[in-house]
């Protein structure tokens, strides 16, 4: 049986497309009953326009789909429309107090410009040390970062250039009765409890004092770190070695005794597996040279998708 390799890379495809959608349908229901219906699709449009920003720079930087640079991909995914949600608000603001669309953009762009710039520059600063990253973990780990920045700068982009003209031509609708009552009174519940804030520097420091202290405790003494998580491994191997002298017809003999134990395993999770004779590692796990005698072998155990398994 032929084994495909890429599973991984199209089961991860499929989650950076599944996210996507979900971020899309997200943003839009929570626009849709804070703004109106257009300005929501233009926010959320943001997202495919990022990621196609992404997708044509890749390319020329020398960025292919892999395991990091989707991983990438997947964790931009949160924090994409975040520029866009401000400055479209803020346009949508000021067109709802009167101004003309072109004047509403160019006032509420201008009014956030500084803090969405300072914003997408501090998450590429953030990620930008795993470039430096030396050794073979940062041959593989420098697409990361610079998947993240590409896609912020055209998220940037977007919301800057693009997002404001389609904001600035968007009709102004009124909420309803029960939209207004409800926004006024969350307004009223976040402003009682700023003021309680403000009156209470004191309590407020100690108060955040201790989480911080609670959070550094529960890191050190609680979490293990883990750089790749095994547990939802896709392969399992098994090595084993007979006597020095052992005849490769007796080597044949156990391993057969082997394949009859995984032969055993539920059929729901394992897909095939491969066994090697006379070599002591396979070749996706090995490290270093391995010894290679008739007496030694390998069994590589392809499972099935974690998803479709309880362990």
């Amino acid at each position: 049986q032929i084994v495909d390799y890429s599973d991984d890379t199209r089961r991860l495809l499929n989650l950076v497309k599944s996210n996507a959608i979900l971020g899309l349908i997200l943003v839009l229901i929570t626009l849709i009953l804070f703004l109106n219906l257009r300005v929501a699709f233009w926010t959320a449009i943001g997202i495919p326009v990022s990621i196609l920003f992404g997708f044509i720079i890749f390319p020329y930087v020398g960025i292919t789909i892999n395991f990091i640079s989707l991983m990438g991909m997947i964790i931009v995914l949160g924090i994409l429309v975040d520029d866009a949600i401000i400055v479209a608000e803020n346009i949508y603001k000021y067109k709802q107090q009167g101004l003309p669309g072109i004047e509403a953009a160019l006032k509420g762009t201008q009014e956030v410009l500084w803090p969405v710039i300072t914003t997408i520059v501090t998450t590429v600063i953030a990620f930008s040390p795993l470039i430096a990253m030396t050794g073979t973990m940062g041959k593989f780990m420098w697409s990361m970062p610079v998947v993240v920045s590409l896609i912020l700068v055209g998220s940037l982009v977007e919301s800057l250039f693009i997002l404001p003209a389609h904001v600035a031509h968007s009709k102004v609708t009124q909420r309803s009765q029960n939209m207004k009552e409800l926004g006024y009174r969350v307004m009223g519940y976040y402003r009682n409890f700023v003021v309680k804030i403000l009156k209470n520097p004191l309590k407020t420091i100690a108060i955040f004092v201790l989480i911080l202290i609670s959070s550094v405790t529960l890191l050190v003494k609680k979490m293990d770190f883990v750089l790749f998580d095994s547990s939802d491994g896709m392969f399992a191997f098994v090595t084993y070695q007979l006597p020095i002298g052992t005849p490769i017809a007796e080597t044949i003999k156990k391993t057969q005794e082997i394949e009859a134990i995984i032969a055993q395993l539920p059929k729901e999770e394992v897909k095939t597996y491969i066994t090697t004779i006379g070599e002591k590692g396979p070749l996706i796990s090995s490290r270093g040279q391995d010894l290679n005698y008739e007496s030694v072998g390998n069994i590589v155990i392809h499972l099935t998708d974690i998803g479709t398994r309880d362990r």
